[in-house]
């Protein structure tokens, strides 16, 4: 061994074995393809698409919707029409009869075209079945729950959009994902041109386009542009979250909702997160969280669901409290005697070090001390909650609280009230749930524990990241089809064909098995991986030269 490589060896960072998942194989392909379209939550849709007057069709929607599955999984380049008449036309005869294509039937673009509209025209109309049965007592009023024969399913195209991604998922999988969510959108330019010349800009909004669903949107600047208009959709992605610091999970879309530029995004946001149900915690960005306390705030506290925020500078600062003695910091209550440098913080940089960043939240920790703690729990009926001083919660010492004075001196400080002068450190006080409804959260803003729960939204960045750059190519051009529904049909099969390779990218190069290939009773798949050594080259310490 040379003396430089002896220096590498020695002084380098050990390289670690990354394993490289081999491609699906086209048994693999279509057995998916098959348990996708008969999932129970894409056969709501198939049943009621299929029309039960006039002659059936050569190629069933079934056979179709594998079709769109079968595409999406296969390639993440494009979800065009002509490209998914190709997909079948590769096809083996055994392999048609296996999706449900008929023998003899020949697989035309005309056909395929007009089983992709088919399901399109029903996802935009909605799946819609009245109960069959009284859904409420008449002698009672009581309502009447209802039982596993009831075919009531009332879902528009936002919950279709999303079962379609959750069909990607086997039940059995997906019943033990963890509760929590993030949100975010991310732009669908248009494939089709205004009339008009020039750049879409605010100031021209009015325009003639073949596609007349759409409208203007916004990019936010990024390091590679400035901010940019188009014309187009957002889609709004929602991904799982791991419930801890110590749970690993694959990187997957559950839920998906369209809207034109950058309109209407809290009720998409909501559509996705009532069709998910179950869940506790949702993280969002400041688009949705800085909306009217009845559009964001409000509906998710109806629904039990812990809603953690980053403040806009609006939201931040000083504010009266309900009782004198009492300020509203950041959306949290204190008493007015928390120190002037503790009222004013800096919130850390996305460029600052690991070091600066905890240095800073230990400042925002400092704030705890002050801030008046949960009495009681929230009135079942009004909302409402009790809450006491830092005082009487034994987490600083007041003068005017007597039997504060008897705690630990070296844990509880001491305020600077005067003895006899009227202070909240002490107070009792009933917050109505309406006060600063749209700013409050359960945890401090920027302290220790709030950056960690906050710092997992970040798996909705690099999921939006994969879908536009990555695994998927989610750009102008992608998808060639007029309207919202169009978009959002083959946009939700497009993430569905990602969800399938990622989770068996992700199960396999860790070993284990993929619970597509349990659900499916496959064989284990015995095929050796690549791999390759990965190291931090921007560690590694100079190389001595002979």
């Amino acid at each position: 061994m040379s003396r430089r490589t002896k220096n590498r060896t020695r002084s380098g960072p050990a390289a670690s074995r990354v394993l490289i998942a081999n491609e699906l194989t086209r048994a693999q392909q279509i057995a998916r393809a098959v348990g996708c379209a008969d999932n129970t939550t894409m056969r709501t849709l198939l049943d009621h698409a299929v029309p039960r007057l006039g002659r059936p069709r050569k190629i069933p929607l079934r056979s179709i919707a594998i079709l769109l599955a079968l595409h999406a999984i296969r390639t993440g380049s494009s979800m065009i029409v002509s490209q998914i008449v190709r997909t079948a036309a590769d096809l083996t005869p055994s392999e048609r009869r296996t999706i449900g294509i008929p023998a003899g039937i020949a697989v035309t673009d005309k056909r395929i075209r007009s089983g992709v509209s088919a399901l399109i025209g029903r996802s935009a109309v909605g799946v819609h079945i009245p109960h069959d049965h009284p859904e409420a007592d008449p002698a009672t009023g009581e309502v009447i729950d209802c039982g596993p024969s009831c075919n009531h399913t009332d879902a528009d195209l936002d919950e279709i959009l999303t079962d379609i991604l959750l069909a990607s998922l086997p039940d059995g999988y997906r019943a033990k994902l963890p509760t929590a969510i993030a949100i975010d959108g991310t732009d669908i330019e248009s494939h089709y041109r205004r009339k008009q010349p020039g750049p879409a800009t605010p100031a021209n909004q009015k325009w003639d386009c073949i596609d007349t669903e759409v409208a203007l949107g916004k990019r936010t600047p990024t390091d590679r542009r400035r901010t940019e208009f188009y014309v187009g959709y957002e889609a709004h992605i929602a991904t799982i979250l791991p419930s801890g610091a110590d749970q690993e999970l694959p990187l997957l879309a559950t839920g998906l909702a369209v809207r034109p530029g950058v309109r209407d995004r809290n009720a998409a946001a909501m559509a996705i997160i009532r069709r998910l149900g179950n869940l506790t915690e949702v993280l969002a960005d400041r688009a949705y969280t800085t909306a009217k306390p009845e559009r964001w705030a409000r509906p998710l506290r109806s629904l039990g669901i812990s809603n953690t925020k980053d403040l806009h500078e609006t939201q931040r600062g000083v504010r009266p409290g309900p009782v004198p003695g009492t300020i509203w910091l950041d959306g949290r209550l204190h008493s007015a005697a928390i120190p002037t440098d503790l009222r004013e913080l800096q919130p850390p940089r996305p460029g600052d070090s690991a070091t600066v960043k905890a240095r800073r939240r230990d400042e925002f920790d400092r704030r705890r001390k002050y801030e008046f703690v949960a009495h009681k729990a929230p009135d079942p009926v009004t909302g409402a909650q009790r809450f006491k001083g830092p005082a009487l919660a034994g987490r600083v010492r007041c003068r005017n609280i007597p039997k504060s004075m008897r705690g630990d001196p070296s844990r509880q400080a001491l305020t600077a009230c005067q003895k006899g002068t009227p202070c909240g450190c002490g107070a009792t006080v009933t917050v109505p749930v309406t006060t600063h409804e749209r700013d409050r959260q359960p945890l401090p803003w920027q302290s220790t524990a709030w950056a960690k729960v906050w710092n997992r939204r970040s798996r909705i960045e690099g999921l939006n990241g994969l879908a536009r750059y990555q695994d998927v190519n989610l750009n102008r051009g992608y998808i060639r089809c007029r309207g919202r529904a169009a978009t959002g049909v083959l946009t939700a099969f497009a993430l569905l064909g990602m969800n399938i390779r990622r989770l068996y990218r992700w199960h396999t190069t860790r070993g284990l098995d993929d619970p597509w290939r349990l659900a499916l009773n496959e064989e284990p798949d015995t095929r050796p991986l690549d791999h390759y050594y990965r190291t931090d080259r921007r560690s590694r310490s100079p190389v001595t030269r002979q």
